[in-house]
């Protein structure tokens, strides 16, 4: 059996917990997503999960890609009954089954994909994915990239679609040199861990999951506390 590498799943954790927050923070405070709150540093979370994604789904078997496909496919139409009807968007999860269709039927041609990052302020499915597909699919391509062992530096190409692009999508591209760094960082400290948040990204789909409801439960009890009413469930962009 093929030892599983800690650290990866330790990293799988702190982008889940990232997500938490970012979703507490847009639904319970209302924060927007720009500079000036917590949000703006709860980009980390999505070029991290699209490395990792990347990076998994490099090499796998058709059998094993099937699996996961239709796992991936099952977590993204449970949570988008909900996010869709908030956002009027498909959150990552969709972009993610795109990829893995992608990844069925062109194989490893993907991971030379990086380039279409330049291409994502003209990608007509920013009207339907939260995070437009040339911009998830450069970063898994870098995660795969990676999976060969090339260099962390290959992020810094991210830095001309993130001068490109309008916020809060370019923030993406922006935490894509540290998101890089930290994957390089768990692959070369395979030991590393911790154990609850290990725990979460081992089981990373269901982690999501619960992450969403906790964020909403969370939501609900800060409104109770601190406010005079239970509004709506609005996630703030």
């Amino acid at each position: 059996m093929k030892k599983r590498i800690r650290s990866l799943d330790f990293l799988r954790g702190v982008a889940i917990i990232i997500m938490f927050i970012d979703h507490f923070a847009g639904i319970a405070l209302l924060d927007p997503i720009n500079p000036t709150t917590i949000r703006f540093l709860t980009r980390l979370a999505e070029p991290l999960f699209a490395l990792l994604f990347g990076y998994f789904l490099h090499s796998r078997s058709k059998d094993k890609l099937v699996k996961r496909g239709i796992e991936v496919t099952a977590v993204a139409i449970l949570v988008n009954l909900f996010y869709y009807s908030l956002i009027g968007r498909f959150e990552i999860l969709g972009s993610f089954v795109l990829m893995v269709v992608a990844y069925f039927f062109l194989g490893n041609i993907i991971k030379w994909l990086l380039p279409l990052a330049l291409l994502t302020p003209w990608d007509p499915t920013i009207a339907f994915l939260d995070y437009p597909i040339t911009l998830v699919a450069s970063q898994a391509a870098l995660g795969m990239l990676m999976r060969e062992g090339k260099d962390w530096r290959l992020s810094l190409f991210f830095i001309i679609p993130f001068l490109l692009m309008r916020p809060p999508w370019s923030y993406s591209f922006l935490f894509m040199p540290l998101a890089t760094y930290m994957l390089a960082w768990a692959v070369k400290n395979k030991g590393y861990g911790n154990s609850f948040v290990e725990i979460l990204g081992r089981y990373p789909l269901m982690s999501y999951v619960m992450q969403f409801i906790a964020a909403v439960a969370l939501s609900a009890i800060y409104y109770a506390l601190f406010t005079s009413y239970v509004p709506t469930v609005t996630v703030v962009r």
